[in-house]
């Protein structure tokens, strides 16, 4: 039954355009960029290769815009699989500080120690076809830029909804 369960989950985060791994062991992926509008633009950003992530507002989501959304222990990480010492390290709270909702890259937990704020769980309610949130179990809040419209501006895990498609590296 239970594999039965993880296929038809497989196949529901395929729709979605989520890769997605049932193991606790990390994968090599190509990722996604994770953007906000549907002309691949306001993208979720390793600002200057990690550790800190920020929204690029350039068309293609730029160097450094290479996530992987992988399962972990029931909930999802975000896990930089781009160029940059900083990858292989997951979507958290800065510096790992319990306190600080704003974001960084840190150990992934798939060792059993991950980073504070590294676990997501996602949905598609209120989003548009083909998008997803991200709701940060730590914080409750969701995973979205400080501003919208500004390039650079500081992803946090408490702001309120916000949508994201999938589009393949550029």
């Amino acid at each position: 039954m239970r594999n039965k369960f993880m296929v038809a989950l497989s196949a529901v985060f395929l729709m979605l355009g989520v890769s997605t791994v049932f193991t606790s062991s990390a994968s090599a992926g190509t990722g996604n960029e994770w953007c906000m509008t549907s002309t691949n633009s306001k993208c979720i950003n390793a600002w200057g290769g990690g550790p800190f992530v920020k929204l690029y507002t350039g068309q293609g989501g730029g160097a450094n815009s290479d996530f992987t959304s992988l399962g972990l222990s029931g909930h999802i990480v975000l896990q930089f699989t781009g160029n940059s010492g900083w990858a292989g390290r997951c979507i958290g709270d800065a510096y790992n500080d319990p306190g600080n909702p704003s974001v960084s890259l840190d150990d992934c937990g798939f060792s059993g120690s991950g980073g504070w704020g590294t676990l997501f769980t996602f949905g598609s309610s209120g989003c548009p076809s083909g998008y997803v949130w991200y709701q940060n179990v730590h914080w409750t809040g969701y995973l979205g830029p400080q501003d919208s419209n500004t390039n650079g501006s500081p992803f946090y895990l408490n702001q309120g909804k916000t949508c994201f498609k999938a589009f393949p590296p550029q």
